[in-house]
This record gives structure tokens, C-alpha cells and sequence, in this order.
């Protein structure tokens, strides 16, 4: 089966279309946040001081490290401490 011509342009401009068509539905709520990380006591971190500031529900705390910060069960906001942000 051949598709005539005017047929064959309308299905390749609504591929075209379809495949351009990323963005969310208006009204759409956004994905939920990911929950907040569990402290993880068995994970070893080095020493070395490189402070990020991390929240865990609602509360920051400056940490030495990423690491540190993800052990005891914040997720990192920023490099730095959590003062200097403000």
C-alpha cells in the first residue's frame, strides 16, 4: 500500500510534532521529593575538610564532609557552610 503524497506529509509533520512535545500537562502537580536518606552508620569516611551543609526534615546542619553529611542520614544543600549561604 502506498500512501499518496499529501498523506505521507501530515504523518511525518505529526511525528515531527509528536516527538517535540516534552513538556508536562498544564495543572500537573511536580514529582514529590525524594525522601531524606537514612543514617548509615556502617559507612567509613575519610577525615579530609571540604564542609557542605546538609538538611534532614527541615534541619541544617554543616557537616565536614558529603560523606559525613550523608552517614548520619542529611542530603547535601550546598558546598560550604550553612551559614555562608544565608
Amino acid at each position: 500500500m502506498r500512501l499518496p503524497l499529501p498523506a505521507l506529509a501530515i504523518l511525518a509533520a505529526t511525528l515531527a510534532l509528536l516527538t517535540a512535545c516534552t513538556g508536562g500537562v498544564p495543572g500537573e502537580r511536580p514529582a514529590p521529593a525524594e525522601p531524606d536518606p537514612l543514617p548509615d552508620s556502617d559507612r567509613v569516611c575519610t577525615q579530609q575538610y571540604e564542609p557542605v551543609c546538609a538538611r534532614r526534615d527541615g534541619d541544617m546542619r554543616t557537616f565536614g564532609n558529603a560523606c559525613e553529611a550523608g552517614a548520619a542520614g542529611y542530603r547535601t544543600v550546598h558546598d560550604g557552610r550553612c551559614e555562608d549561604k544565608r
